[in-house]
């Protein structure tokens, strides 16, 4: 993403991420032309091309704020378990569906995980530490990109089921899933 600076340009950039939005309702983002995104913003080409490269880049707007969220509410839990961080998963899924619908519709969901994902792992770097003492890098690594494999195979289910279960019944379900893999492997 470019120029990240006035007041103007922030204001340009949600009008082409709400554009594109909205477009996204109706059409694949593969098939959405910049000058579509651009018209229905009412921005010129030039605008657009002046604060992004991509449409990805325009989506990565959104997507910072949510991992910017995640990272907020990581900071404060004093428990970093799985079922924790599904709740911190699932609320900010349910306070985004939709844009999260979008993402999945359009198999782009990896744009958010591969990114919480990647701050989990620079998270327990520093809070979990002790399990890098004990276990090594690669292995919690590996813990936590199987993981979160899981997370978004359970999100694309979750976004796509009209009758949402909650967040915290999601928690629930994390914690005995921990205690049936505990057990069984």
């Amino acid at each position: 993403m470019k120029n990240k600076g006035n007041a103007k340009s922030q204001y340009s950039k949600q009008q082409i991420l709400n554009a594109l939005l909205v477009i996204m309702d109706n059409k694949p983002i593969y098939k959405i032309t910049i000058k579509e995104i651009c018209d229905y913003a009412l921005i010129s080409r030039k605008t657009f091309y002046r604060n992004f490269d991509t449409k990805i880049d325009v989506l990565s707007i959104e997507v910072d704020k949510i991992v910017k969220e995640y990272l907020n509410r990581l900071s404060v839990m004093d428990d970093l378990i799985v079922s924790n961080i599904a709740l911190i998963i699932f609320n900010l899924v349910n306070e985004n569906v939709y844009f999260f619908k979008k993402l999945v519709d359009n198999n782009m969901l990896y744009l958010v995980t591969d990114k919480l994902l990647k701050e989990i792992i620079t998270v327990y770097r520093v809070r979990k530490k002790y399990l890098f003492d004990e276990f090594g890098e690669k292995s919690i690594e590996n813990t936590l990109v199987f993981s979160f494999g899981g997370f978004t195979n359970y999100i694309e289910r979750w976004v796509k089921n009209d009758n949402r279960i909650t967040p915290q019944q999601i928690k629930k379900e994390f914690i005995d899933v921990s205690k049936i893999i505990s057990v069984s492997i």
